[in-house]
Order: structure tokens, then C-alpha cells, then sequence
């Protein structure tokens, strides 16, 4: 069993929690308050990739995602099964969250440079009276319309042009836990990938949170998937969230272009 502890990050009064194993926490909590403060927005960008340096991380964590990923049926589509038909449906498809749980994504647009997919659900915890969150097609459009004219440029200008994971090695593929090209592109390009997900942070878990995790890179996912993957909150685009995720956009592009340049 893959034990865990909590992990948190006090803001404001209010405890953000992140599930890490206990063995490979990073820092004692006081050190994470010390680190995040009163800081909000929350970023957890260097805590998740400083876990990938801790010995034995990646070991536990392999057994992590096997126990999560035995027995996904590829063929369970929004609650209806079409195993009858073989049809894999290759605008839905599974990916890893930050706590390695699978989770099913559709594919909402696709552009030269850049994947937009949105978690299917999107909804708060079971208790929760609010809404699941919704993006909207023009959402979908700023942030392909952001990376496209922006963000890519940019870092183009300043690395080179990017050569993005293709998903050819993904390691739960070649573990055969998911079939032979299944994070492959259907036109087989180079892009990098923007996931929107309700990411579970404090706001998540209460109404009145003021703590919340725009988005953040895990370079954790180029080994289980083989992409290239930036993922967003999906909460509040409508307000004043929305610009915020699309700054964090450009910040998190440029550390994982940072981190693609250490590969090298």
C-alpha cells in the first residue's frame, strides 16, 4: 500500500492539502510555510519536482500508478460503454493528475503547437452544492490564441524552436497498460499539451477558500505519457481567475522549457 500523509500549506488561515507519500515529502511543514507564507496564489511547481529527486520516489511511484491504473476500461466513454464496437475514442483519453490518480480528458481544440483538453468532470466534493465548472468555447479560444501568439514566440525567441514529447515512449504504454500510440497526436505532430482540470486545492474543498493552485508543471509527466503537459485550474475563468491561469500559462511554458533545456 502506498502510504500517505498530508502536507500543509497554511494561507490565510486556511490549510491547502497536498497527498504526498510520507517517506518522500520534501520539507516539514514548517519549512513549506516558511517557503509559501501568506502567499496566494499557491504554487506547487517545485514541490512536486523536487519529490522526483528523492530516492526511491519514482520506484514508489511506479507502483503508485499500476495499483491506479489496473483494470481502466478505455472503453467506458462519459458513462457509456463501446467495448462492442472496439472503438477507443482518441479525443478522450486518460491522464495523470498530481496524485497520480487517472483522469478522463476530451480534446477541445487543437492548433500548430498546442493540445487543449478539458477534464470531463469538473465538478466540487460530493457534499458540495456548487456547480461543476465549465469552459466555454471562447475560453478555449483565448488560451490557444494566448499560446499561439504569445507564449510560443516567446520562448522560441529564446530557446529555439521546441521539439515537444510525441507520446511514442510513454511509459504506460510500454508497460502495456494502454495501448501502442494511445498519447501519439492523430496526425502525429509535435505539441505540447494544456490540461483544464477543478485541480483540488483549497477552494476546491471550501467555497470561502481565499488558497488555490492556478496550474502547474510536473516534469513527472514526461515519463508515464510521453507529452509535454501544463495543467490549468478550471475555476473562475469568468472572473478575475481567468487572466491569472493565463499568466500561469506563460510561467509554467517557460519553467518546463527551462527543465527540457537540463535534458539536454
Amino acid at each position: 500500500m502506498f502510504k500517505k500523509t498530508i502536507t500543509a500549506i497554511l494561507v490565510g488561515g486556511l490549510t491547502l492539502c497536498i497527498f504526498l507519500p510520507k517517506e518522500f515529502t520534501y520539507a516539514s511543514q514548517d519549512e513549506i510555510s516558511l517557503s509559501y507564507g501568506e502567499s496566494n496564489p499557491i504554487r506547487i511547481t517545485d514541490m512536486l519536482n523536487r519529490l522526483i529527486g528523492k530516492k526511491g520516489y519514482l520506484e514508489e511511484a511506479d507502483k503508485k500508478v499500476i495499483e491506479n491504473v489496473e483494470g481502466l476500461d478505455l472503453y467506458e466513454i462519459n458513462g457509456v460503454n463501446k467495448k462492442a464496437s472496439s472503438i477507443i475514442d482518441e479525443k478522450t483519453k486518460y491522464f495523470l493528475d498530481y496524485e497520480l490518480n487517472p483522469k478522463m480528458f476530451s480534446l477541445r481544440d487543437t492548433a500548430e503547437h498546442v493540445e487543449i483538453w478539458v477534464a470531463n468532470d469538473l465538478s466540487y466534493p460530493e457534499d458540495d452544492l456548487r456547480n461543476a465548472d465549465s469552459i466555454s468555447a471562447d475560453q478555449i479560444n483565448k488560451m490557444k490564441k494566448h499560446f499561439e501568439e504569445e507564449i510560443y514566440p516567446a520562448i522560441t525567441k529564446i530557446h529555439g524552436a521546441p521539439e515537444f514529447h510525441k507520446g511514442e515512449n510513454a511509459w504506460l504504454v510500454n508497460q502495456g497498460y494502454l495501448p501502442e500510440d494511445y498519447y501519439v497526436s492523430r496526425d502525429d505532430t509535435s505539441r505540447m499539451i494544456i490540461l483544464v482540470d477543478n485541480i483540488k486545492d483549497g477552494l476546491y474543498y471550501q467555497e470561502n477558500s481565499t488558497s488555490y493552485i492556478p496550474g502547474y508543471y510536473w516534469s513527472v509527466h514526461k515519463k508515464y505519457m510521453d507529452r509535454d503537459i501544463i495543467i490549468v485550474n478550471s475555476k473562475d475563468w469568468e472572473g478575475i481567475l481567468g487572466s491569472i491561469y493565463l499568466s500561469t500559462l506563460t510561467e509554467e511554458t517557460s519553467r518546463m522549457m527551462e527543465d527540457k533545456q537540463n535534458d539536454e
